[in-house]
């Protein structure tokens, strides 16, 4: 009985607060309409004084004063436009105050018995106090500037790119009536035609409108065709949306509405020149890729968003969380290209834990594909809640590769969550692991790594090596001088090429032991001009599917990579290992201790993500490039949007490449020939340089590793080995310390050689 009693208590209780807002809601309601109906229809008695009241009191600003009754009606009756509504009539009544002030201002000196009828006492009253301190036409100045201002904050309006517009126009106006008039005009011509890239060898020029052609192609990752205007996250200007969303300074840039455009060989989108001086020659006639090789998106068809759009997120989410009973507030807003992060304070006494635990519950609310929570942000008092923009942005390679510095081997990642470009340094890696499900980006991401390193380096400077077992993916970079080796797309192969590795490092210490230096940059340095064909290149080594080779050659090819990650850092090899199955028998405990660089895109579960990163959140990922980037010298990962680079454009860079001075690669697959009657017997070569190496060595009668590289322009390694080659075969004498080796053959017995093989 006593508990039916609080039951009956209780739902009296409850009825108070509904029927108190049902009694308010009507009376709002009422005095909405009514007020609305006094102000459009004149009347006498009290109705009449209420209209006069209001017109002289707030003039034509009496129109708000129905509007925002009505909405108190609309916040009673907690409809979801409340707060947006509430925005919106805030924005029009100070803006329509300073607009009555100037009016009013203007109006009542030069229309007699028009005094007060605009702005009424309200906002005619501060001209009236502000013409007596500084006089009218600076009276006139400050009201219409007030007026400006807020326009311009609360309808977004963009009055530089306006002030732009006018200028241009003027001056065109200026150049057109000079012309006329025979003079020579002083500056550029504007023209409206699209500058039209110059079309690299091998490649057709261009078409004007070819970024808008190319727009539905099926390469881009989240290249949307029916954008249409729809709204992304992010917002002009900074500030605190009602102590909500804070602190969310900076221009934000917005998803691309249309395609992608060609960049002219000589503009630059953030008015800086890159240091990789692309396009210029070195001391072999070879040039770096231009830029213009990549497209970028159309910086005028971004769309700018305001304030309201984030704030309301920011107001579900709150309110979201307050369901689930946390209290908790937004202290920080960090939108980016592709998710938005909302730093949450929680309330006194409320545990990081429960927030981890609403994940899905808050992907539901929210309708959001995936969110990521982290608790707690590193370095802030704050729980990081990570929800996807309704429309992703595509980051392209041509904007972050703008952003390569000094670094040794820059690779352009792509776009951290507050929008920044990320670029990292493959050397402070050493090696990097890269690992996700099949779609969520990890081939676009290798060719990125490439082209970041094609773009920024020469041969002389990197040389690559590359595994691809698909013989899809890295196929398409046979032929380019930055080749060590040729690409390598059958499996019996691999061993080959990462014992060649193995060899190319052990020679590289020993070169580094004779010099006495601990690294190649100290070699590299202490080369004199007359030596600088000794210089040491770095050398990446990728493989893009690990899998297939764990399954078929793993007791090869394990041991080759474990010696090339435990020592080759210093002579400067580094590997890029990718792999679509991130599982314990394919990412091993010897390969994993060893690369502490990784990168995990979206897998299917928290075993996977626990086996690349050793912690949860790859899950989480929304895939189509989204990324963990793990540096060695981090203990939590970066969340990153990859940057993407379509197959034409690394067409475009391989053929550009292709048509620079070739060089020979520095280590060649074995052809078994005899080498011939001065041989040994039953000795076999593997290079087909060695007849070239043998009249070199003979010729000149020097049997040294330089003579070789110079003269047959390859590398040391390959060098050496045909140096060893010629000992076998009886050329020159053994290794003789710091002296050359002794050239046993004379050019006549050379001579004699060849002539008894045109006789046979």
């Amino acid at each position: 009985m006593a508990a039916r009693r609080r039951t009956a208590s209780r739902r009296t209780r409850g009825r108070g607060p509904g029927r108190t807002r049902n009694i308010l809601l009507v009376i709002v309601l009422f005095l909405g309409v009514a007020v609305a109906v006094v102000l459009a229809v004149p009347a006498p008695g009290f109705a009449g004084s209420v209209r006069h009241f209001l017109f002289e009191r707030l003039g034509w600003l009496s129109v708000l004063v129905p509007l925002f009754l009505l909405h108190t009606g609309a916040w009673l009756l907690d409809l979801k436009f409340r707060r947006s509504g509430f925005r919106v009539l805030s924005g029009i009544a100070i803006t329509g105050y300073f607009f009555a002030a100037v009016l009013d201002f203007v109006v009542s000196r030069r229309v007699y018995g028009f005094h007060n009828e605009p702005g009424g006492t309200v906002a005619g009253g501060i001209g009236d106090l502000l013409v007596p301190v500084v006089g009218a036409p600076i009276t006139f100045l400050i009201l219409f500037t007030a007026f400006t201002a807020s326009l311009v904050a609360f309808t977004g309006w963009d009055i530089a790119d306006d002030f732009r517009s006018l200028a241009d126009g003027l001056q065109g106006l200026l150049e057109r009536d000079r012309s006329r008039a025979g003079e020579k005009p002083s500056g550029k011509k504007r023209t409206s035609e699209p500058e039209k890239r110059p079309a690299v060898q091998g490649e057709k020029a261009a078409a004007p409108d070819e970024g808008t052609a190319r727009q539905g192609s099926n390469n881009a990752w989240s290249r949307n065709t029916d954008r249409g205007g729809a709204e992304v996250l992010g917002f002009d200007s900074g500030g605190t949306g009602n102590g909500k969303a804070a602190a969310n300074g900076g221009t934000v840039t917005p998803a691309p509405e249309t395609g992608r455009r060609r960049l002219s060989p000589g503009e630059e989108p953030f008015g800086r020149r890159p240091p990789f001086h692309e396009g210029s020659e070195d001391a072999d006639g070879y040039s770096k890729p231009p830029l213009s090789c990549l497209d970028m998106p159309d910086e005028k068809a971004r769309v700018r968003m305001t304030r309201e759009k984030l704030d309301d997120l920011a107001d579900m989410l709150v309110e979201k969380l307050a369901d689930f009973g946390i209290e908790c507030t937004v202290s920080n807003t960090c939108p980016g290209p592709v998710i938005t992060r909302f730093e949450v304070e929680p309330g006194p006494g409320i545990k990081v834990n429960r927030f981890v635990a609403l994940s899905d519950d808050l992907a539901l609310a929210l309708k959001a594909k995936r969110i990521r929570i982290l608790a707690p942000v590193p370095g802030k008092g704050a729980v990081g809640i990570e929800v996807p923009n309704p429309t992703p942005e595509t980051v392209y390679l041509r904007e972050v590769i703008d952003m390569v510095d000094d670094q040794e081997l820059p690779i352009a990642l792509g776009k951290k969550i507050e929008g920044e470009p990320f670029v990292a340094d493959i050397t402070a890696m050493p090696h990097l692991l890269i690992a996700g499900a099949t779609g969520s980006g990890k081939s676009v991401c290798i060719h990125s790594i490439i082209a970041s390193m094609l773009l920024t380096k020469s041969p002389s400077e990197v040389r690559l090596a590359m595994i691809d077992p698909k013989m899809l993916e890295l196929s398409i970079y046979e032929g380019i001088p930055h080749l060590w080796a040729p690409v390598v797309i059958e499996t019996e192969k691999s061993t080959l090429l990462l014992d060649a590795l193995v060899r190319e490092m052990e020679n590289r210490y020993k070169r580094l032991s004779r010099m006495g230096v601990r690294s190649i940059q100290e070699f590299n340095s202490k080369l004199t001009p007359e030596s600088e064909d000794e210089r040491i290149p770095f050398i990446v080594f990728f493989i893009d599917e690990l899998a297939d080779l764990m399954v078929t050659v793993s007791r090869d090819i394990e041991p080759a990579i474990a010696r090339l990650a435990h020592m080759a850092r210093a002579v400067g090899i580094h590997m890029v290992l990718a792999t679509q199955r991130p599982s314990v028998d394919v990412i091993t405990g010897v390969i994993k201790a060893n690369f502490p660089s990784r990168i995990a895109f979206n897998v299917q579960s928290k075993t996977d993500s626990r086996t690349i990163l050793d912690m949860n959140g790859a899950e989480k990922l929304l895939g189509k490039g989204d990324m963990l980037f793990l540096p060695a010298t981090s203990p939590e990962p970066i969340r990153i949007h990859g940057s993407f680079i379509s197959t034409e454009e690394t067409r475009t860079i391989v053929e550009y490449l292709r048509d620079q001075p070739s060089m020979p690669y520095e280590y060649d697959f074995p052809q078994e020939t005899s080498i011939g009657a001065g041989g040994s017997s039953g000795a076999e070569i593997s290079d087909p340089l060695f007849q070239k190496a043998r009249e070199v060595v003979v010729l000149s009668q020097q049997g040294s590793v330089s003579i070789i590289q110079r003269k047959l322009r390859v590398g040391y390694s390959r060098a050496a080995s045909l140096i060893d080659m010629l000992e076998q075969a009886g050329v020159v004498g053994p290794f003789q310390g710091s002296k050359a080796r002794e050239v046993l053959m004379s050019p006549e017995e050379l001579e004699g050689e060849d002539d008894t093989d045109e006789e046979e």
